[in-house]
């Protein structure tokens, strides 16, 4: 109470001197764009102005301290601040990591400031100035809103209009509750009434008009405390605040503020009418939750005290910062053990300190080190203090220090980075193991990826070390004794041991199920095997000896489906899917404790020291070794064993110490890498990445390589790209983008040439990447190609499928073979011996015939060695094969036939280059070493992302079209894709989420989210169009339907075309009238104008002279005042600002008091500003207009500091105000002036450069840019409404019948329907009669939550070639929800 009675004090004073009005009491109101305080009387004053805000919601305060807080969810001032209550003092406090703040509390006891995110769908706490920030509540929340804190019993209230709930908790998030779950449709603002010794809580319900209530426990509710529908005008209560034992409630745009009691207005048109949250000060109150111990200051807490009760309260830490509640209750500090975990669902990566374990109560805080999308595997490296952790929804690897900070991408889709199950830091040697597999389908064939690899932690040294594995998951490396141990959960489930290298894997435990988790601790060892397979019997920790022998199960803890396991001491801690917890056991007494629950799946596991400074992390350090690459050491810990890095070149030589590029290789094409495997004797044969595409978006097809350069060329059939590089890799760079669909490249006489599959065009271009040229056009289907000095030869897939060839100088072509062909896939000429070579991929065979294809025989010596053969290449007596099916490249003696597999557990080879020659004597070549490029670890930005969309409909179901998002990156191209599209039909009463992913070519991912609701209201009028970009939010009242229509922030109303409101009377017309066809230009975006104005108006307080002299030092003052700014000609950008010319600065010596009499006269100074916007070629240009509103904004600031010495006299500002000036407003010849702002005509819309106006496009045309000037027109054969924004509003026209049908026709159908009757009654018979009984060992216990069906147990058809769509699957195939990806060709 002490800031009220030092308020009383200034009053009495004010009123004394008779110069300030001064009232104690009173409301607070945010409209969007003020923070208003209404005084008694219905008069208003601002408090907080335009300029410092952006969209004001949530409000609050605390009475006792003076205090202000306010949210603004606009984009440019998103965050939360503070201030005095007379307005002074303006600062932000919640800068990071918030969104759509709709509601805001203050614990007045404790000074502790809460809020709900709709966007983040998080409740969160922090001190006053925004620091030592909590989450409280993160899961199932939905559209979180109204909050509200009761300090005096230390409860926390919330409500939900997803859930439609209302919940409560204590002031520390525990002990969460629903008070009411039912009832409810839009719950806004909440507040409690003190009155009479008892508590009540009241709310507002924006669609049902009406003020509820219950008690504090949910008791006593009525949910029609007042009915404000008479007054509302059909609009929606928001706001809503206790004031003398009076309820006041704001109506969202119509500008009122009424009583609930008495329904009266009280205040209204006070301001924008836009009414969001209020507040009010009332001193009538008593003292309130001042006997807690966080308000007496009695806790000790270092950082946040929260009220758990009364009387009662804990002390907390942030939620980041790497901190945790020490043993006192009362101190943060740095903990030394803690218990890592990764939350799937709840996207979270935290920790807790591993006292936690020996708590009855589990886990009351949880820290954070990140948020992800879908964590799943932790692992920790305690010599730097780094948190790694894989995420399966963005195909990543991450790392970032305990606090948080210092996050990046390790490693993601663009370095073949697919689901990672499994992470290990072998702490000694500085080395990350990590699982990897994945997938892509193509023509419903998977091609997959299985293996472990490790990587030093400074990224290098990158080495796959196992891939003959099924699905690799569980890791633990053994750092005593030098080994690793994985888990392989395929057909055959296992737990294998190898050595650090990968090397002498044996079995240690077989016939298991799911074996998700290892740990090794002293001589046993602990396997979490979840059963998954099996939904008969629940999941298991089997304990048993490192051998693998004598493994029981632990049944002292209870278990549905167990993930991941972590050991401390005595203390074995296991995540368990089924409920949903983390559970400790107790290994001596058998007690366990829910550590965590509640929280969806919780997933890896992982004890650990924070700090460790006794390793060393250097990998061989102490071990005699030699190797010029990569060391590891052995289990003896004596010795160590060499080899390379399975990115590069260079493979292990026959020294087995150095590692060097081979002089003999075969260089091939696999799917979205460019491979590698040496045929120098005695060396490796493991196949090196040389090129590393993205793991699900490149499609390598095509590839030749010039020897002599040696460069490689290759092909990506997705983008439709030649790329080049070296053979080590480096400069890599785009050759030619032909926009072509190459299967098959060949080079010769100084040329590249290629097949394009589908337009049917074969073209080559110089090496230099000029004179391109078509050489055959209007083939089907070709792929394969090769050249002579005269003849272009080539095969195609298509109709008739054929080995043909032309003259390259141009003429007729000759087919050279046809007949028992189907999927001739490679092609080689011998000019030497007027041979040509023709793999058919489909009979598995070799033909061969004369260059003019005469003598055609089957190749003697190759009898069917490849199940899919694509590619082949013949050097001496050796044939070279790709084999997609067996996924391997092999070589067959001709003379012995015998097969030799150089390359296997591939995706799908296709084109390849054997170098083959004998070895010279001296060194083999060592290619240079290059620098590596910098990885791009920034994801895409969304340009544009619905906002959350409310659509109504008389009709059980609606369809509904959405503007697409948009999305870029500062790196190249970005796919983009979602869950559902626009033309989606929606179900009455349903809420859907749509999701779109953003994706950049190095596998950086970004998300954008909206809602569509579908709300169901009986009206005799049609249903209304969806307005881009808005809603309408409707109401029913009696026969009368009232729907008010809202635009997206930033987006406004185009009122000079449409209403905000419209109602739907017995005439069953709406008025005003509206058509069925798409709104799309009904809420405008304004966008950066070329050249803008502002006009700056200064009052000055002085005696004003009305002569030159006078005039000149002011403006000349005025004008250095800029200049030491500066502001005078600014660059923001690529854009100007003009400020300083005498001519833009007057001095006015009207008096402005509008008094007679003054002791202090005023005068005013204006100064124009000139805005210039480089619009042209400018990337920067929102951010330059975005500089240019601040810099306005900073003018005004540093304005109201000037001072000015005239004659001994000194002049100060009282304020500064400014405004643009419209007729200074000139747009871009694309955009619109409407209503002062320019605005980029919608989607739907183009500018019409005579009306000087955005109009709609025709019936038969859509557009789906902002911006344009020009309509698109539909496909032939379909229509589309006026003002269509998508090319699937072009629907096809359908072909109506002719209107007589003969009596012959109409006989045939009738016959033809019975016919058919007849043959299901038939079969149906048959088949009951043939149907056996299903026996018990016949019935699948498959469980889906792990199965993913590796690539060679399909048994699907062959596709006919490289992938050219791409389909994302989000559903629950697979592994619990990971994503997979169907890439298809659409013939």
């Amino acid at each position: 109470m002490r800031g009220v009675r030092r308020l009383g004090v200034v009053c009495l004073l004010a009123t004394i001197l008779s110069y300030v009005e001064c009232q104690n009491e009173y409301l607070f109101l945010s409209n969007g764009t003020d923070i208003l305080r209404l005084l008694p009387g219905g008069t208003s004053s601002v408090v907080i102005s335009s300029q410092y805000i952006g969209r004001a919601v949530g409000l609050a305060i605390d009475r006792d301290n003076g205090l202000l807080f306010w949210s603004d969810v606009s984009a440019s001032k998103r965050g939360i601040y503070k201030a005095d209550l007379n307005g002074d003092n303006i600062r932000k406090i919640v800068d990071n990591d918030v969104y759509e703040v709709n509601g805001l509390t203050v614990d007045w006891a404790a000074n502790n400031l809460y809020w709900t995110d709709e966007r983040t769908r998080r409740i969160e706490v922090a001190d006053y100035d925004g620091g030592k920030r909590r989450t409280l509540i993160s899961t199932g929340l939905q559209f979180p809103r109204g909050i509200v804190a009761e300090p005096k019993n230390g409860y926390l209230f919330w409500n939900d209009q997803g859930t439609k709930k209302i919940e409560r908790s204590k002031l520390d998030g525990t002990s969460r509750t629903v008070l009411v779950g039912s009832g409810l449709y839009w719950p806004n603002q909440m507040t409690v009434q003190y009155s009479g010794g008892t508590e009540k809580l009241f709310w507002v319900d924006g669609w049902n008009k009406t003020i509820q209530s219950c008690s504090l426990d949910g008791s006593n509710l009525n949910q029609a405390v007042s009915d404000l529908t008479s007054v509302s005008d059909g609009n929606p209560l928001f706001g809503l605040a206790v004031y003398k034992n009076n309820i006041y409630t704001s109506i969202w745009n119509n500008g009122k503020i009424v009583t609930g009691s008495t329904k009266t207005v009280v205040y209204s048109g006070v301001g924008s009418n836009v009414m969001f949250s209020l507040a009010a000060v009332d001193t009538t109150l008593p003292d309130l939750g001042m006997n807690n111990q966080c308000h007496k200051m009695s806790t000790g807490c270092s950082h946040l005290c929260l009220p758990t009760g009364a009387t009662t309260s804990r002390c907390s830490c942030p939620t980041f910062g790497g901190l945790t509640l020490s043993s006192d209750g009362k101190t943060c500090r740095k903990p030394s053990k803690i218990l890592l975990y990764a939350l799937a669902d709840a996207g979270e990566v935290g920790y807790a300190d591993t006292a936690v374990l020996q708590s009855a109560t589990g886990l009351l805080d949880r820290y954070l080190v990140a948020r992800s999308n879908r964590p799943v595997a932790v692992a920790y490296d305690p010599l730097q203090q780094m948190v790694y952790w894989s995420d399966v929804y963005d195909r990543a690897i991450y790392r970032a220090k305990l606090d948080g900070s210092q996050r990046e991408v390790f490693l993601n889709s663009s370095q073949s980075i697919g689901i990672v199950d499994g992470l290990a830091v072998d702490i000694s040697q500085g080395r990350l193991y990590f699982s990897n597999m994945g997938f892509v389908t193509v023509n419903n064939v998977a091609y997959s990826w299985q293996r472990i690899e490790m990587i030093r932690l400074d990224k290098s040294e990158r080495k796959i070390i196992v891939a003959d594995v099924e699905k690799p998951r569980a890791l633990w490396v053994d750092q005593a004794n030098k080994y690793l141990y994985y888990s392989d959960w395929g057909t055959t489930a296992r737990v294998m041991r190898s050595k650090l290298d990968g090397s002498g894997a044996i079995e240690i435990k077989t016939g298991l199920k799911n074996p998700n988790s290892i740990l090794v601790d002293g001589a046993d060892i602990y396997v979490v095997d979840a059963r998954a397979k099996d939904s008969s019997v629940n999941g298991s920790v089997l304990k048993g000896n490192k051998d693998g022998s004598s493994l029981n199960d632990l049944s002292s803890i209870q278990l549905q489906t167990p993930f991941g396991m972590a050991k401390d001491g005595k203390y074995l801690v296991v995540s368990d899917w089924g409920s949903s917890s983390i559970k400790s056991l107790n290994t001596d007494t058998g007690a366990v404790t829910e550590v965590i629950s509640g929280l969806g799946k919780p997933m890896g596991l992982l004890v650990t020291d924070v700090q460790n400074s006794v390793q060393s992390g250097v990998p061989c350090q102490g071990v005699t070794n030699d190797c010029t690459d990569i060391c590891v050491v052995q289990p003896s810990s004596s010795t160590a064993s060499c080899t390379c890095s399975s990115y590069d070149v260079e493979v292990l030589k026959t020294d087995r110490k150095t590692c060097a590029a081979p002089q003999n290789f075969v260089l091939f094409a696999d799917m979205n890498a460019i491979k590698l495997v040496s045929l120098d004797q005695n060396t490796n044969r493991d196949p090196q990445t040389i090129i590393q595409g993205n793991s699900y978006f490149s499609n390598f097809a095509a590839l030749v390589y010039n020897k002599q350069t040696q460069t490689m060329y290759f092909s990506d059939v997705n983008r439709r790209i030649i790329f080049q590089a070296k053979l080590d890799g480096s400069d890599l760079r785009t050759f030619y983008s032909p926009n072509h669909t190459i299967d098959g490249m060949t080079l010769g006489n100084g040329r590249l040439y290629w097949t394009d599959y589908f337009s049917g065009k074969i073209a080559s271009v110089n090496l230099n990447g000029a004179d391109m040229k078509e050489h055959v056009t209007g083939l089907h289907k070709p792929r394969a190609i090769a050249v002579t000095q005269t003849y272009i030869f080539w095969t195609e897939w298509g109709n008739n499928t054929r080995v043909a060839k032309a003259p390259l100088s141009g003429g007729a072509l000759v087919i050279l073979l046809q007949g028992n062909l189907k999927w001739p896939n490679s092609l080689k000429v011998d000019e030497d011996n007027n041979k040509l070579y023709v793999a058919d991929g489909y009979s598995k065979k070799v033909y061969t015939s004369d260059l003019n294809g005469a003598g055609r025989q089957e190749l003697p010596g190759f009898n069917s060695n490849a199940q899919h053969l694509y590619d082949i290449n013949i050097q001496d007596n050796s044939l070279f094969f790709s084999d997609w099916t067996d996924r391997e490249i092999a070589k067959v003696d001709l003379s012995s036939r015998s097969k030799d597999v150089l390359a296997t557990t591939l995706m799908r080879p296709t084109q390849m280059v054997v170098q083959y020659t004998v070895p010279p004597a001296t060194t083999p070549m060592k290619v240079p070493t290059t620098t590596a490029t910098a990885v791009d670890t920034t994801p895409p930005v969304f340009t544009f992302c619905p906002s959350n969309m409310r659509v109504v409909t008389k009709e059980t179901s609606m369809t509904v079209y959405w503007q697409q998002p948009t999305a870029k990156d500062d790196r190249g191209n970005v796919h983009l894709d979602s869950n559902l599209a626009p033309g989606e039909t929606f179900l009455a009463g349903s809420t859907t989420q749509v999701m779109y992913t953003a994706r950049d070519e190095a596998g950086n991912s970004a998300p954008c989210r909206f809602s569509v609701e579908v709300v169901k209201i009986t009206t005799g009028c049609d249903d209304l169009p969806v307005p881009l970009n808005g809603n309408f939010r409707c109401q029913k009242s009696g026969d009368n339907t009232t729907c008010v229509l809202g635009c997206t922030n930033p987006r406004f109303i185009d009122t000079s075309k449409y209403s905000d409101k419209y109602i739907c009377a017995n005439s069953a017309k709406w008025s005003p009238p509206v058509t069925n066809n798409a709104l799309p230009d009904v809420c405008l975006l304004p966008q950066p104008p070329q050249e803008i104005g502002y006009n700056f108006v200064m009052k000055l307080r002085g005696p004003c002279t009305n002569t030159v002299p006078f005039k000149s030092k002011v403006v000349a003052e005025l004008i250095k005042h800029l200049q030491n700014m500066p502001a005078c000609f600014a660059k923001l950008g690529n854009s100007d600002i003009k400020l300083c010319y005498e001519d833009q600065i007057s001095v006015n010596c009207t008096n402005t008091s509008g008094r007679k009499r003054r002791a202090v006269e005023e005068f005013l100074a204006n100064l124009n500003l000139v805005a210039t916007l480089q619009t042209h070629n400018n990337p920067s240009l929102h951010a330059d207009y975005a500089r240019l509103v601040e810099f306005i904004q900073n003018i005004s600031h540093s304005l109201n500091d000037f001072t000015v010495t005239v004659d001994n006299v000194d002049f100060t500002t009282a304020n500064v105000s400014a405004a643009p000036v419209p007729a200074q407003l000139r747009c871009m010849d694309t955009q619109a002036n409407v209503g002062g702002y320019c605005v980029s005509c919608p989607a739907g819309t183009i500018k019409d450069n005579v009306l000087k106006r955005c109009v709609q496009c025709n019936a038969n045309q859509y557009q789906d840019e902002e911006g344009k000037t020009s309509c698109k027109n539909c496909p032939p054969k379909s229509t589309s409404p006026k003002g269509a924004f998508l090319q699937s509003q072009c629907i096809a026209e359908v072909t109506t019948a002719p209107p007589e049908a003969s009596i012959g026709m109409i006989v045939g159908i009738i016959v033809g329907v019975i016919a058919v009757i007849v043959i299901v009654i038939v079969v149906v018979v048959i088949i009951r009669r043939r149907k056996p009984d299903m026996s018990e060992d016949q019935v699948d216990y498959a469980n889906p939550a792990y199965e993913e069906i590796p690539a060679d147990k399909l048994g699907l058809k062959t596709p006919e070639g490289p992938y050219t769509q791409l389909d994302l699957n989000l559903g629950s195939k697979g592994d619990e929800g990971y994503a997979s990806l169907h890439l298809g060709r659409k013939e």
